[in-house]
């Protein structure tokens, strides 16, 4: 297996704030122990291929796994959630990466951006969780009558914005039917029109995707900052 270290930019997205030394790992959650297959890979759109990643515990709030490769923490990681039905992606930020005793091997821990649901746990068939305990979303989803055009903030992506579908919003994510051009990791600059009429244009950070049809991805997106309450009542 190779080794390369990634570059950190899970601070540059806003994921992770400056802490204390030996902070950014603490836990809301008790990991359970699993051993689990599944693959990963740097979520900066570099031409680094798919990585095994071997998961050795898991929490709603984050995972330890070895790879076969080196990660700065506040990298950015795309993780496959294991088992059969439609592929899915999240995000996860590096908070821990140390040599493992396997030459060439690498224990990195994680934490997700957004803690992970009942049905992504059961993947990983650790032990039951309260339902309860695992809503992740500060604020209630609601559905929007405003129109949604996004950019794509690649160097690479096509510059036309793209009008898309709305599952939900809230004042601090989104959730989008987009094409498959884009990836956990990614940025998007999402305009709201409501009667085409422009409202305000935010960041959105891609943190969740899964495929849904041949042609189409949903996606779960934070915003860099909370909508204000007033454009929110204007797209509800």
């Amino acid at each position: 297996m190779f080794r390369q270290t990634f570059e950190t930019f899970g601070r540059l997205l806003g994921f992770v704030r400056p802490a204390n030394p030996g902070s950014d790992d603490r836990r809301l959650w008790d990991r359970t122990s699993c051993d689990v297959i599944t693959t990963c890979r740097p979520a900066n759109r570099s031409e680094v291929g798919a990585l095994e990643a071997r998961i050795r515990n898991i929490s709603p709030d984050g995972l330890g796994m070895l790879v076969g490769a080196s990660f700065l923490p506040g990298s950015l990681v795309s993780i496959n959630l294991p088992g059969e039905g439609e592929l899915t992606q999240v995000l996860a930020i590096v908070v821990r990466c140390e040599s493992a005793r396997q030459p060439g091997w690498f224990e990195v821990g994680c934490r997700f951006p957004q803690v992970l649901l009942e049905d992504d746990l059961a993947r990983f068939q650790s032990n039951p969780v309260n339902p309860n305990r695992l809503e992740w979303r500060k604020h209630i989803r609601r559905e929007c009558r405003g129109q949604v055009l996004y950019l794509l903030m690649h160097e690479s992506a096509s510059q036309e914005l793209i009008e898309v579908a709305v599952r939900d919003i809230s004042l601090g994510g989104i959730s989008l039917e987009v094409k498959p051009n884009v990836r956990v990791g990614d940025v998007l600059n999402l305009d709201f029109y409501r009667d085409k009429k422009f409202l305000e244009s935010v960041l959105a950070s891609v943190v969740r995707s899964q495929l849904i049809s041949e042609n189409n991805l949903l996606i779960g997106c934070t915003f860099r900052h909370e909508l204000r309450e007033e454009l929110l009542e204007q797209l509800i």
